[in-house]
Parts: C-alpha cells; sequence; structure tokens
C-alpha cells in the first residue's frame, strides 16, 4: 500500500453558487423555443468555451430556419381575405298580387273595395364599387315621352283609364298624390 504522506486532499476552489438563469435546462429550453435568450444565456453560464459556441451555432441555425420556412407571400398569409359583402337588387322587384279565386256558390260575394296600395319595401342600395364603372342611369317611365298627358284626375276618369299604375301610358308623378305608384285610384 501506498503510504500517504497527507491523510485529506485539499479543498477544491471557491466556485461561485449558480444563479437561476445559468440553470442548464433553462438555458437548453431557450436556445430552442427562444434563440435570442438562449445564445446569450449561453454565454452566462458555466459552460466551457467549446460547448457554448456549439450551442450558439445551432440555436442560430435553428432560428434561420424557423424564419426562413414561414414565407408569408408564399403562402399567401398577409393578403387580407375580402369581407362577406350581401348585395341587394338596384331596383326594387314588382309584385303581383295573385287574383283571389272564384267562390263555387250561387251566392255572389263582394270584397270590400282597397282604399290605398300597399306601399313597395324600402331595400338598401350597395355603394357603388369605385374600381367599376358607372352604369348608365336608368330612366324610369316618369322620365319617359309618352303620347297621353293627363292635366288632373278628372281627365283620367273621363278617358275611364282610372286608376294609372307607374309605367303605363299617362301616368304621371303629379297624379299619384301619395306616391305609391298607383295615380288617381280614388
Amino acid at each position: 500500500m501506498y503510504q500517504n504522506t497527507h491523510p485529506y486532499q485539499p479543498p477544491p476552489p471557491w466556485t461561485p453558487p449558480r444563479r437561476w438563469w445559468q440553470h442548464p435546462a433553462l438555458v437548453v429550453t431557450l436556445l430552442v423555443v427562444f434563440p435570442p435568450a438562449g445564445i446569450a444565456l449561453t454565454w452566462l453560464s458555466r459552460w466551457n468555451g467549446r460547448t457554448k459556441t456549439v450551442a450558439t451555432v445551432l440555436s442560430a441555425l435553428w432560428f434561420v430556419i424557423a424564419l426562413a420556412v414561414d414565407d408569408p407571400k408564399r403562402n399567401d398569409t398577409d393578403a387580407p381575405r375580402p369581407a362577406a359583402t350581401v348585395t341587394a337588387p338596384a331596383t326594387p322587384t314588382p309584385t303581383t298580387v295573385a287574383p283571389t279565386p272564384e267562390p263555387t256558390t250561387a251566392e255572389p260575394t263582394t270584397a270590400p273595395p282597397r282604399t290605398s296600395a300597399p306601399k313597395p319595401a324600402r331595400t338598401r342600395t350597395p355603394a357603388p364599387d369605385p374600381t367599376t364603372e358607372e352604369p348608365e342611369p336608368v330612366r324610369t317611365t316618369e322620365e319617359a315621352p309618352s303620347d297621353v298627358h293627363y292635366a288632373n284626375c278628372s281627365e283620367v276618369r273621363a278617358a275611364g283609364a282610372a286608376p294609372i299604375h307607374r309605367g303605363e301610358p299617362g301616368y304621371d308623378s303629379h297624379l299619384d298624390r301619395d306616391g305609391d305608384g298607383v295615380a288617381c285610384e280614388r
């Protein structure tokens, strides 16, 4: 056996205590999740020089590849999505009232007279698209020239043309008091 001249080994040299940000698990996690912070903590850790260099190169390479793969122009992720739009018809469509079926009984029945026609529903017209050409304005029958012209409803009744609906010859807005599209209705 060896004769030990010094029964006690000398104590290891003093090293400062490890801080929370020098913990290897934290440094490795940050190298993968957020490489810039991981590289900074790598160089503040107690790792040897070669380990610090390898960890820095691998983490930087991972960071560059992660940025290069997500190219928003190639994936079309930077293009704004068009908003869903609802378009309504530009002009209201005329509604027709279905005639009531004739009763099969022998007694004549009469329906009470209508005092006014139903008013057309108001529709919102969409704002014109600035990129498209403006359509030519639609001429209504009020603007359209007509051979027949009545000065008042008395002339219309005398001619036997009452009531006149919008679009029929002789219709004019000054004959339509309530603006519902039916002139001289009473």
